[in-house]
């Protein structure tokens, strides 16, 4: 990956590797009817999003679900934040578009899920939307999935 001029990653290439760091970026594809809220599940996004924002991104991998520690690496989840979501800078704003709720997803088995969008304002990425997919594991909601994609 080549960096532009002002040390961020070119659009085009950014995006791939923003891809990347979608964990199970699939299950955004797969909404299901709206429900009701689980305040659990937002408090729990909220908070994740809030370790992530501040940089601690070891901390956000040790909080996120047993699927997610499965699928990448703590020493990969750090990187690819690293790469991708320190560039966005600080986060500015985010709110919930979007709450789905499901009994399963595709490649997980079945269980309770949420599926969270939000709309988001960075510093160097306005707009953005943000999804974050959590999973109930033993009555606590944990993040299996995160997705950044440039906003409309």
């Amino acid at each position: 990956m080549r960096r532009g001029d002002h040390g961020f990653l070119p659009f085009k290439e950014r995006e791939v590797t923003i891809k990347t760091l979608s964990v199970l970026a699939m299950l955004c594809l797969f909404s299901g009817a709206a429900v009701a809220q689980t305040p659990d599940a937002r408090e729990e996004a909220k908070a994740w999003l809030s370790t992530v924002d501040a940089g601690n991104y070891t901390e956000s991998w040790e909080q996120a679900g047993e699927y997610f520690h499965e699928a990448m690496s703590q020493a990969e989840w750090v990187e690819a934040l690293n790469n991708v979501r320190a560039p966005l800078g600080e986060s500015l704003n985010r709110v919930v578009t979007e709450s789905t709720q499901h009994d399963s997803l595709p490649g997980v088995p079945d269980g309770q899920y949420m599926i969270l969008l939000f709309d988001s304002q960075f510093e160097h990425l306005d707009p953005a939307i943000e999804t974050l997919t959590l999973v109930n594991e033993e009555r606590e909601w944990r993040v299996l999935g995160y997705y950044i994609r440039p906003g409309v």
